[in-house]
């Protein structure tokens, strides 16, 4: 279970350098590629049978429509 927490915890850590790279170089340039890469990432999810990596995919993912809900 703890393993989960960190997998999750690293996924909102990668999500919240995305959006300081984005900030850096502007959001009209690098707007969709977080969010196309997280459905993406939690799509492949389900077809590897890693909870890991659905795990990481829905951090992203919920990382980017609290990001998306603030700005």
């Amino acid at each position: 279970m703890l393993e989960y927490l960190i997998i999750a915890l690293a996924a909102f850590a990668i999500g919240e350098i995305s959006r300081k790279i984005k900030l850096y170089f502007g959001e009209k340039e690098l707007k969709i590629t977080d969010i196309k890469f997280s459905l993406l990432l939690f799509i492949t999810s389900f077809l590897i049978p890693s909870f890991g990596l659905f795990t990481f995919s829905s951090g992203l993912i919920a990382h980017n429509l609290i990001i998306k809900r603030n700005i």
